[in-house]
């Protein structure tokens, strides 16, 4: 149960991924791309990753949380992506489009599994 509820949130985190990247009006067919590859498919393997326990995908998906923790909010920004699933607190000037949003639900989802990759591998050993 431990890593299916993280698995669960994680599809949907790329269902709603994928309905940002269907939806939205990217300007060039790199940024649907990339979107889709961040949005969708790194969550999806990490969710599949979770319901079999692979250790991989658990590193992974905390490097892609850790990615997600601090975001900028420049407006020329090559990331300026939508996230599926945020609970950002501002920090900064965003009058002038310097500011920087710290992700609150990246933050969770990166501590929560370090929890179950520490879980994980003291089961194997």
């Amino acid at each position: 149960m431990k890593f299916k509820v993280p698995s669960l949130i994680l599809v949907i985190f790329a269902s709603i991924g994928f309905f940002i990247c269907v939806r939205s009006g990217f300007e060039s067919y790199n940024q649907t791309i990339i979107a889709a590859l961040l949005y969708v498919v790194i969550p999806l393997y990490g969710a599949y990753g979770l319901w079999r326990r692979k250790q991989l995908a658990i590193v992974v998906l905390i490097i892609f949380f850790a990615y997600q923790c601090i975001r900028s909010v420049e407006p020329g920004s090559a990331m300026s992506f939508t996230v599926p699933i945020s609970i950002s607190l501002p920090i900064g000037d965003f009058a002038k489009g310097e500011g920087y949003l710290i992700d609150l639900f990246a933050i969770l989802m990166m501590v929560g599994l370090a929890w179950l990759f520490n879980i994980n591998r003291k089961s194997e050993s």
